[in-house]
């Protein structure tokens, strides 16, 4: 059965630029046992559209791959809060779309979020 993620994606002013957050909530995370530790394999996958849905780049301004052995206290201590990244935005003034897709490559889960955005 196909369950879905649900990640984090969210766009904020932080002085004069703009800041994606993304990520998903720790609850979300999935791992596996290895002889190394429990292993965390997450991908996450932005693209920004303007007005009329054209990228607004060419290279995808969000692309992070996280990949981890943990023992089973840190993944504990990680499963109980949000795993967040962050990505400064140059972006001239106009309203836009995030559109985030998260990977849980261990349980084979993906997830995806929109948000808009305007950038005064």
């Amino acid at each position: 059965r196909f369950q879905g993620l649900r990640p984090i994606a969210e766009v904020q002013r932080k002085g004069d630029k703009m800041e994606a957050v993304f990520g998903i909530s720790g609850g979300q995370i999935s791992s596996d046992m290895t002889r190394d530790g429990r292993r965390v394999e997450l991908v996450f996958l932005g693209q920004i559209f303007d007005e009329k849905g054209k990228a607004v780049s060419d290279k995808l301004p969000i692309s992070r791959y996280f990949s981890m052995s943990l023992s089973d206290d840190q993944y504990q201590g990680l499963t109980s809060q949000d795993l967040t990244g962050h990505q400064e935005l140059d972006l001239p003034p106009g309203t836009y779309n995030l559109t985030l897709v998260a990977e849980d490559r261990v349980a084979g889960t993906l997830g995806a979020q929109s948000v808009e955005f305007t950038v005064y």
